[in-house]
């Protein structure tokens, strides 16, 4: 299993910034269930008292945190289509504990081990299996895996179960782990599409309160690859509806750093931006001043941007002056129609972080120091 490190893009969690919130007309129930206050308008509340799953478990074994928080954030955001936020609390993984994912035992009957006569819920596939790669069919070896993790939100209406979400968590490499064979990108979907069928039959069939009636989102997530710093995509989406099966539709994500020629392909305009902030900054302050950039897009328009700035200020007044720099200079970007966030770091000590939200010119600004 690969255990890689993103950390360009780990930022504090005061900063994470959550989608549009979506309407509904649905009416709220008299119930007496107690959620959290949400920090961010359009935000979805946790329902108390808040309850951690045993899967949490095997999440941390499976994926690294930084890219483990990327999926929880985009499954919200991408769930509130479906469940809005003003209707719906959330639990997490209230039916994929554990011991329903896990196939590491003796017994190893989990959802993400291998299909078998003896784990039939299994859902990756048997050594020896054929899969189509770059470079021709290769066969599946003892140490590779498609499925990596399942992810699962449950949303609640006070104390009533109406829907869940699942994040399939796929891997596109095998074989060597330095410089693997990649699997097709039509052959990664279709197992995924598949996958996720099977896990909702699965929870119809082995948990009698979901049952047949309630609705089912499911997304597939591809995790990002060993040669990559940049975290992973989701790809494909379902709705599956009472009974209905679920339709999938492609998602277009896509990450970039700034600078680099894919960020100009994708965004030119704001990479020139982007070159502009780092000179005005490095000209401010010279001395070993490292300014990376990492941005999200979605449907090939810029949704966030990520500035991760490094110094070795050697004194407040300098790191201070730093700061007030940035805040001004974050004006270069004139339009507001993506998020801006900003960790400020004087080698290894945070400093301070910036936020400009969606849709705003305002930049709030936070001073770790005092």
């Amino acid at each position: 299993m690969k255990h890689k490190t993103t950390g360009l893009l780990a930022l504090a969690a005061i900063l994470v910034v959550s989608g549009c919130n979506s309407s509904s007309n649905k009416p709220k129930k008299d119930t007496t269930s107690e959620e959290t206050t949400v920090i961010h308008e359009g935000d979805y509340a946790a329902l108390l008292p808040f309850e951690a799953s045993s899967s949490r478990i095997k999440h941390a074994y499976t994926t690294n945190l930084n890219e483990a928080m990327i999926i929880g954030v985009g499954m919200m955001n991408l769930s509130k289509e479906h469940f809005s936020p003003d209707d719906y609390a959330y639990k997490e993984s209230q039916f994929l504990s554990y011991d329903a994912l896990d196939a590491t035992g003796l017994d190893r009957v989990g959802l993400l081990g291998r299909t078998s006569e003896k784990n039939p819920n299994g859902m990756n596939p048997a050594i020896g299996t054929e899969i189509d790669t770059n470079n021709g069919k290769k066969k599946i070896g003892s140490q590779d895996v498609l499925l990596i993790d399942i992810y699962e939100l449950d949303w609640y209406d006070g104390k009533d179960l109406e829907g869940l979400s699942l994040g399939i968590v796929l891997n596109d490499e095998i074989g060597d782990s330095v410089n693997p064979d990649i699997v097709s990108d039509a052959k990664l979907r279709a197992y995924g599409e598949e996958v996720g069928r099977k896990v909702v039959s699965y929870l119809r069939k082995t948990h009698p309160e979901i049952g047949q009636k309630t609705p089912i989102y499911v997304t597939l997530f591809k995790e990002s690859g060993v040669n990559t710093t940049l975290p992973g995509t989701f790809i494909e989406e379902a709705y599956f509806e009472s009974k209905t099966i679920g339709e999938y539709s492609k998602l277009n994500e896509a990450w970039a750093l700034f600078p680099s020629s894919a960020a100009t392909k994708l965004d030119s305009t704001n990479a020139t931006y982007f070159d502009r902030l780092v000179k005005e900054i490095k000209n401010f302050f010279p001395e070993d001043t490292a300014v990376i950039g990492t941005g999200h897009f979605k449907d090939k328009e810029l949704a966030s941007l990520t500035i991760d700035i490094s110094m070795h200020a050697k004194t407040w007044p300098e790191a201070n002056a730093m700061m007030q720099k940035v805040n001004s200079s974050l004006s270069i970007f004139s339009s507001t129609s993506f998020a801006i966030k900003v960790r400020l770091k004087s080698d290894d000590v945070l400093i301070g972080a910036m936020q400009r939200e969606k849709g705003s010119s305002k930049v709030t600004v936070i001073q770790l120091m005092e």
